[in-house]
């Protein structure tokens, strides 16, 4: 005798068993995307490491470039205002060298000093 329940009951646990690996598959698929992407996303992450050490030591070529070129600025700056200063001290040393030896202010007096000797001898 067969009986319609157990049948009916044997069906729905190979249905249910079906669904069951069918979830699994999906689940077993979602897992190995994940452990893909994970996957992908550790080697993303070891080339953004390489980038950044290699941007570091670059900043740090940088900076040490930038002191250089700062010194070198500061050095000529340094040059430049002494050389100037020298310029100027020496235009100075000169408009009084003249004016000590030429002495504009005895001219006057001193042709005086001709003239009431000229006048002296006269007649």
């Amino acid at each position: 005798m067969s009986y319609p329940f157990h049948n009916n009951s044997r069906s729905r646990k190979y249905d249910r068993l079906g669904h069951l690996e069918t979830e699994v598959s999906e689940v077993t698929s979602l897992l190995r995307d994940d452990v893909e992407k994970v996957v992908g996303r550790g080697e993303r992450i070891g080339d953004l490491q390489d980038r950044t050490e290699d941007l570091s030591a670059s900043s740090q070529e940088f900076r040490k470039a930038a002191v250089r070129v700062k010194r070198k600025a500061c050095w000529q700056n340094c040059r430049l205002t002494c050389i100037i200063i020298l310029v100027v001290a020496a235009i100075i040393a000169v408009i009084v060298i003249v004016v000590v030896v030429e002495k504009p202010w005895d001219k006057s007096s001193d042709d005086h000093h001709k003239n009431s000797t000229l006048m002296i001898k006269g007649p």
